[in-house]
C-alpha cells in the first residue's frame, strides 16, 4: 500500500495478501471441504471483480470478509484470536497505565498515551509478512517508530497549547 493521498491504494503485494487472508479466514470459517471449496471460489470472484488499481485495500478486504460470513455463516472469524489479545492487552495494562502516569510532562505523557494507542491499533492478524506475537507485545512497544505519530503529537501538543518540550 502506498501512502500518496490519504487513502491507501493497491500495491503490488495487495492481491496476493488478499487472497492468502482469504483462504486462511475460509478455513477459520469452516472445516467442511466442500464449503471451504465453495467459499474459496466465491470468495475468489468477490476479490477479482472489484480489485481495481485504484482500489481500496480495506474495502476490498471487507467485501472478501462479508462473502466469507455468508458463505460459511461464521460472521466472526476472529473471536478467538481477539479474545486472546484482549487478554494479553488487560495483562499488560496495569504496567503500561504506570508508564504513562510516572512521565512527568503531559506532552511527555500525551505522546507514550497516543503510542500505545497506535500501537494497538497495529494487531492484525493473518497478513501476508506480517505476524503478531502477543507473547512478545511489550518487545514490538519498544521497537516500534513513528515519525508521522511524533509530528501529529507534536502538532496537537501546539494547538492544545502544552508547552513545547515536544
Amino acid at each position: 500500500m502506498q501512502i500518496g493521498s490519504a487513502i491507501l491504494k493497491i500495491d503490488t503485494d495487495c492481491p496476493e495478501c488478499l487472497i492468502h487472508r482469504g483462504f486462511i479466514e475460509t478455513h477459520k470459517a469452516t472445516s467442511e471441504p466442500r464449503k471451504v471449496v465453495k467459499t474459496s471460489i466465491a470468495m475468489l470472484k468477490a476479490i477479482v471483480e472489484n480489485l481495481k488499481p485504484d482500489s481500496v485495500p480495506g474495502v476490498i478486504g471487507t467485501i472478501r470478509e462479508e462473502v466469507i460470513g455468508r458463505e460459511t455463516g461464521n460472521n466472526d472469524l476472529y473471536a478467538v484470536d481477539k479474545r486472546e489479545s484482549n487478554t494479553q492487552a488487560l495483562i499488560l495494562l496495569p504496567g503500561l497505565r504506570d508508564k504513562i502516569t510516572a512521565t512527568q510532562s503531559e506532552v511527555e505523557r500525551f505522546r507514550l498515551a497516543a503510542r500505545l494507542s497506535a500501537i494497538g491499533n497495529l494487531i492484525e492478524f493473518d497478513i501476508l509478512g506480517y505476524s503478531v506475537r502477543l507473547d512478545q507485545l511489550e518487545a514490538q512497544i519498544q521497537q516500534v517508530g513513528f515519525e508521522l505519530l511524533e509530528y501529529l503529537v507534536h502538532y496537537l501538543a501546539l494547538s492544545l497549547n502544552f508547552p513545547h518540550s515536544v
